[in-house]
């Protein structure tokens, strides 16, 4: 079959979902129905903090390397 036969195969549309699938919109639901996550508020500040952290924290280490090497 070789690498072509493989790769050509991969390329070939997907097929449409069955009717059936469609019709069945009790078992999954749709994305409308639920609303984004809402985080507290809290958290963004700790998200902040992290950032911030991570900014600061990657000078020192650098030069931490620098000055015990």
């Amino acid at each position: 079959m070789g690498i072509v036969g493989v790769v050509s195969r991969h390329l070939e549309p997907v097929p449409d979902p069955p009717e059936a699938w469609e019709e069945d919109e009790g078992a999954g639901g749709s994305d409308d129905e639920f609303e984004p996550l809402r985080r507290p508020e809290w958290w963004r500040w700790v998200a902040i903090v992290v950032v911030v952290a991570m900014v600061v924290a990657t000078p020192v280490a650098y030069a931490l390397y620098v000055l015990l090497r």
